[in-house]
């Protein structure tokens, strides 16, 4: 209960701007929201339904913006550390099939079925996205390095210091801990 108080209470903080105009970053949010906290629950009680759930809202956060597949690349990496790979791979497996089930439903339900899949795939692959990858990864290096290289190795850091397994069951709780 207390997870799903914290999910709402971080919903209603949300600037009334992000509520007046629905962008798609505001809907990958509230995807990633929904799919941590069911994962989040999931952990402390073993549910088949919110592990679904998890995957379904995950696979639907990076529907709505392709940044939403940091929330199931974070939620893999946290599943491996702490609970072990089989955990991970359990909900890579759903992920892989509710992915499956979005693009089949959104190619079925689609009045041009073509014309989703030219401007989902043909057009993006004629775009020139890096021409020299090493050249862009090169510019890129002070973002790589504090976006991705720091907190991988921090949160192998604490890993290793088997501070995570602590941390998981204060997220698994809702950020409460139980008294004494």
């Amino acid at each position: 209960m207390r997870s799903f108080l914290a999910l709402v209470a971080s919903l209603l903080l949300i600037h009334d701007i992000f509520l007046t105009v629905l962008q798609a970053d505001n809907v990958c949010l509230v995807f990633g929201l929904i799919s941590i906290t069911c994962l989040a629950r999931q952990s402390r009680a073993p549910s088949t339904v919110l592990s679904w759930g998890a995957a379904f809202f995950g696979v639907a956060a990076v529907f709505a913006k392709l940044h939403g597949a940091a929330v199931i690349g974070g939620e893999l990496l946290w599943l491996t550390l702490v609970f072990g790979w089989r955990q991970s791979a359990a909900l890579l497996a759903r992920v892989v099939f509710c992915s499956a089930a979005w693009i089949l439903g959104t190619l079925g339900l689609a009045a041009s079925p073509r014309a989703i899949w030219e401007h989902v795939v043909l057009i993006p692959m004629r775009l020139p996205w890096a021409p020299d990858l090493l050249e862009r990864l090169n510019l890129l290096r002070l973002e790589l390095l504090l976006m991705v290289i720091l907190p991988g190795l921090t949160i192998l850091a604490l890993n290793r210091l088997k501070v995570l397994g602590r941390l998981s069951h204060l997220l698994a709780s809702g950020g409460c801990l139980p008294y004494p």
